[in-house]
């Protein structure tokens, strides 16, 4: 589980990254990211009720989201928040796929140190 300071919480913190961020389309998510003036990088999943409409899926979908990035997390740059905003194609995929998709997303955007 990502620890609560890289987790964003705040909606003006989800405002900031949608009103400022930088955007990447993948087939499963499109991602933001908008410089903070943290000495750590949060992170932020949206997953709405249109994607997905039981609430367990849905929570489950948001912690192997959450899993993906915590593995990722030590490897990326410091000083950025970063929303997840998730597509409906999410359904039917499994823990690997997210996370592989995750990893090359960050790695397109040149988010994570190498």
């Amino acid at each position: 589980m990502l620890k609560v300071r890289q987790r964003l919480r705040k909606n003006t913190d989800f405002s900031r990254v949608y009103k400022n961020g930088k955007t990447l389309s993948t087939k499963l998510f499109f991602i933001k990211t908008a410089k903070n003036d943290l000495k750590n990088t949060r992170f932020g999943v949206v997953l709405s009720n249109k994607v997905i409409k039981k609430a367990v899926q849905r929570n489950k979908k948001k912690r192997q989201i959450r899993n993906a990035l915590l593995s990722v997390a030590k490897q990326t740059q410091v000083g950025y928040d970063v929303v997840i905003c998730v597509k409906p194609d999410i359904a039917l995929t499994s823990f690997a796929e997210i996370k592989k998709e995750i990893t090359q997303a960050l790695i397109k955007i040149h988010f994570l140190k190498n």
